[in-house]
């Protein structure tokens, strides 16, 4: 369900509700190699408004509190294609709830042969 949350929260713009899902120690490397910690993010998450997401092929490992997924992400603005990535996802249990602290993207080869 966080996930979701997660999701929601950058589909829609909306840095409070992401900050109240990422960790303080939240960081983030995309597909074009450009580092991101969580203070940057909170500011760069209105350009991902009206976004959407396709997540598949995912899988998850769980290690006690921490769980690493997964998986292939396509990502669309207006209904358009705009990007297709492998990712990871780091979620940690702390504090009585899942805080989302690591994205990192590779860009497929088929997004690769796009360009």
């Amino acid at each position: 369900m966080v996930e979701q949350e997660m999701v929601n929260a950058i589909s829609s713009g909306d840095s409070s509700a992401f900050k109240r899902i990422a960790g303080d120690d939240y960081l983030d490397i995309n597909a074009n190699g450009t580092k991101m910690t969580l203070k940057p993010m909170l500011i760069e998450i209105l350009n991902f408004k009206g976004s959407s997401v396709n997540f598949s092929e995912q899988s998850q490992r769980v290690y006690g509190n921490f769980v690493l997924k997964t998986g292939k992400a396509k990502f669309y603005f207006g209904g358009q294609q705009v990007g297709e990535v492998y990712y990871t996802q780091g979620w940690v249990y702390r504090d009585k709830k899942w805080q989302f602290v690591h994205w990192q993207g590779t860009m497929t080869k088929d997004s690769l042969q796009k360009k």
